[in-house]
């Protein structure tokens, strides 16, 4: 389909209004169409009014407004009807596109604020917005065919997206079926994307989620696995299992010859006994009396030494706490130091702040290098002080502040000083009350003597008796004595043997319990290596799918290059959309011809990819050589800036 725009009327709009000076606005428009004048002079009016139109969204990507003409103040006039009117010629017949916009009226004639839009095509009224947009659509299937600001209003992401879906039509199943080493991967992604899929495959490694809302991942599981094997295998320890049996079996031999030498000592020892019979009965007898003289004695030592504890313990009260009160107040003192210091920052602050003065250049408008008015000038001055009062205010609000803070912690610093005043007296007294105590402890006796008493006489000289008597069979039971000890050494030998070859026992164990954790070990490795492969495939299968996006994009265009992935450190590919010309990107250093003309191979190559042929508007063309512009066979609109103080149209062809 090829269209072409033949007329366009304006009544109205923008700048082409008698209700401002101006005038409607009738232009013919040929195959090549300039558009001509210096600012101000409705170039852009035009423009918009295609756009208009054909119902296209402005540079900001929102509905095209402010059409209605307005006076200096930018006060919208009121009572004007708008008329937006355009014949087109779609392969050779001719239709007229018509939008007319006035302003609504309450029942009291007075104006709401709201407007509204009448659409119509060859005379006849479209009930609905809809029904216009839809014949329209059948004219311009894109908005980019005419205007290249309508693919650039785009983030990269919308770029990308309107590339691949207007050049790129090739599915899962043909990418796979000619790169057969993706077969693998063909269920997967057919119903998930790539980064998806990644994504994925980096939560099973590395696991998702941080802190304790963290979920391990299989590296998490390796590193647990390898951390248990090294715990059970430093439980194991080092034995000699036939030596450790052949030492037991020795002693055990030992432990037998012993015992028989205690039964042919026994007969002796129980001889021994009959003599001493009595004598330990003696020996608790006199204890009991010796206890019984030391009750008070003991009773009275031990209040002393309750009464020394509790004043002991007193004094170290007084000590944490003095210790504690001075901490803080050497703390106190450093916060001093600080605030003091932040006092001085506002100071510095408000001394800056205060100095700054007005800037008269910023009363000159930087567009036109005009004074602003008288009135302008007083709200900027106004504005100016305003501001400045209220830093002022607030450096000072956050110094009294710190002026505040100084004066709470002196007051603590002096509560705490008395804390520790008070302490100090306590701690002394309680160290003279247990000074005075130990005096009157060390006057008392650690045992009354009772060597004294008749009854403990006799009792002494009994036991002296028995133990004469008892000395002749002292070395039986010595020997006896020797014999059990030595038995009861060999029998703890035994059982050392027995807990090392208990270990033995154990480390049977422990050699079970690794080979089953290296099992799962060389498991989860394998399981890391799988999924580290599908990675490695998804990877190339992006960078194949990136290729082939790039090359069936460019095959559409003659003089740009579009750059559509850039490659990271990590073997990812990252998503871009750069424009290039002869290696320059458009967004970077691309000077504004070869932008123009950029402009020109995008709309074009969009009108290829619907099978039409529409007029494409290119701005700013004031930087374009004219013999720079392309012979094409789509109908160009273009609009530069000249000396002309009037509109100017020339239309060829």
């Amino acid at each position: 389909m090829q269209a072409k725009i033949k007329s366009l009327h304006l009544e109205n709009f923008g700048k082409h209004s008698e209700a401002i000076g101006g005038k409607p606005l009738d232009i013919q428009l040929g195959q090549r169409t300039i558009i001509s004048g210096c600012n101000k002079t409705g170039k852009s009016t035009i423009k918009r009014s295609v756009q208009y139109i054909f119902g296209c969204k402005d540079e900001n990507g929102k509905e095209i407004t402010g059409i209605r003409p307005h006076d200096e103040d930018g006060t919208d006039i009121d009572g004007l009807t708008t008329v937006a009117e355009m014949t087109v010629s779609v392969d050779g017949a001719e239709n007229t596109l018509k939008k007319t916009c006035f302003q609504k009226k309450n029942r009291q004639g007075e104006y709401t604020g709201e407007d509204n839009t009448q659409y119509f095509i060859d005379g006849v009224r479209k009930n609905t917005r809809k029904s216009y947009d839809e014949f329209v659509q059948t004219i311009l299937p894109d908005p980019v065919c005419m205007s290249a600001q309508e693919f650039f209003k785009q983030d990269t992401a919308g770029r990308r997206n309107l590339l691949e879906s207007t050049f790129f039509s090739r599915t899962i199943d043909e990418i796979i079926d000619q790169n057969p080493e993706f077969e693998e991967l063909r269920g997967k992604l057919r119903a998930n994307s790539v980064s998806d899929l990644k994504s994925t495959c980096n939560e099973k490694i590395n696991g998702k989620g941080r802190g304790a809302n963290h979920v391990d991942g299989l590296n998490d599981k390796l590193t647990k696995l390898n951390h248990q094997i090294e715990f059970e295998l430093s439980k194991k320890v080092d034995i000699d299992v036939a030596g450790l049996e052949a030492q037991k079996k020795a002693l055990n031999e030992q432990i037998a010859d012993n015992k028989a030498k205690q039964e042919d000592i026994s007969k002796e020892f129980e001889e021994q006994q009959r003599v001493s019979d009595g004598i330990i009965e003696m020996k608790f007898e006199l204890n009991d009396l010796q206890r019984k003289a030391n009750e008070e004695n003991n009773r009275k030592r031990r209040e002393f030494e309750e009464e020394i504890s509790s004043a002991d313990m007193s004094a170290q009260q007084h000590s944490k706490t003095i210790i504690l009160a001075n901490d803080k107040i050497t703390s106190k003192k450093r916060d001093l130091s600080d605030y003091e210091k932040y006092i001085a920052e506002c100071r510095d602050m408000w001394n800056e702040a205060n100095a700054i003065e007005f800037d008269e250049n910023s009363l000159v408008c930087p567009m036109c290098g005009q004074e602003l008015p008288e009135d302008k000038k007083g709200q900027e001055r106004s504005k100016f002080e305003k501001c400045k009062d209220k830093k002022l205010a607030d450096i000072s609000d956050k110094g009294n502040g710190w002026k505040q803070k100084i004066k709470e912690t002196k007051a603590e610093i002096e509560q705490l000083e008395k804390s520790v005043e008070i302490a100090t007296k306590q701690k002394e007294m309680a160290e003279k009350r247990s000074e005075e105590l130990e005096e009157k402890l060390d006057k008392l006796p650690q045992s009354i003597d009772i060597s004294d008493r008749p009854e403990v006489q006799e009792i002494q000289r009994q036991i002296a008796e028995k133990e004469a008597a008892m000395n002749k069979g002292n070395s039986a039971e010595e020997i006896r004595r020797r014999l059990k000890d030595e038995e009861n050494e060999l029998r703890n030998k035994v059982y050392v043997i027995d807990c090392e070859l208990v270990g033995h026992r154990k480390n049977v164990e422990i050699e079970k319990t690794v080979e089953e954790l290296k099992t799962k070990q060389r498991n989860a490795s394998q399981e890391i290596a799988n999924v580290e492969r599908e990675i490695d495939l998804l990877k190339q299968f992006d960078r194949k799918k990136a290729e082939l996006i790039e090359n069936d994009v460019n095959s559409n265009f003659e003089y740009i290059k579009v750059k559509m992935t850039e490659s990271q450190v990590n073997g990812d590919l990252k998503d871009v959309c750069q424009i290039m010309v002869d290696g320059e990107s458009y967004d970077r250093n691309l000077n504004h011809g070869a932008r123009i003309l950029a402009e020109i191979d995008i709309c074009r190559a969009f009108q290829k990819a619907n099978n039409v042929c529409l007029p494409i508007i290119v701005d700013d063309c004031e930087s374009l050589d004219d013999w720079r512009v392309p012979n094409i066979e789509n109908q160009l609109i273009i609009i530069k800036w000249s000396d002309d103080k009037e509109l100017k149209i020339e239309s060829e062809g």
